[in-house]
């Protein structure tokens, strides 16, 4: 996932030699998140999956030396529709919204809202009205939809 970040990582940075993940590769992160602050490209939304969390999170990037309102960007992860080893699956605890900046000095802000813990999905709704997206989990355990968390 783009973001969030991993507490690990953010606690110590030479951790992110042992990710997989965006989290793995800061350099080429930070160029994307400088690329989208820079050319004000807003309203852009990453999708994943494959980490073991289903979250939402709200980017805020602001160039540096830019005094005009940033642009927002959103991360939308979703897990396994069956994970039955709970061991091995993520738990918010272990990520991070810590702001932070890029080698070239853009401002990165988040906020993540966390899915319902269990198996399942998620379905994007995008709205063509100027409105942000949102995200409604659907959870095999409470055999039914969770109210769609806003951005």
């Amino acid at each position: 996932m783009l973001l969030p970040r991993r507490r690990e990582v953010v606690d110590e940075p030479t951790a992110a030699a042992r990710c997989d993940g965006w989290d793995g590769y800061p350099t080429s992160r930070d160029r994307l998140m400088d690329l989208l602050a820079r050319r004000r490209i807003g309203q852009t939304l990453f999708v994943s999956g494959d980490e073991h969390h289903s979250l939402a999170c709200k980017i805020t990037l602001r160039a540096a030396g830019d005094h005009a309102c940033g642009v927002t960007a959103w991360s939308v992860h979703s897990s396994a529709l069956y994970a039955p080893f709970p061991f091995a699956n993520g738990k918010p605890s272990e990520l991070s919204d810590a702001s932070f900046l890029t080698r070239r000095g853009t401002a990165v802000s988040m906020v993540t809202t966390p899915a319902p813990p269990g198996d399942g999905f998620g379905v994007l709704t995008l709205p063509n009205d100027g409105q942000p997206p949102s995200v409604t989990w659907f959870r095999a355990a409470g055999g039914g939809r969770v109210d769609p968390l806003p951005f």
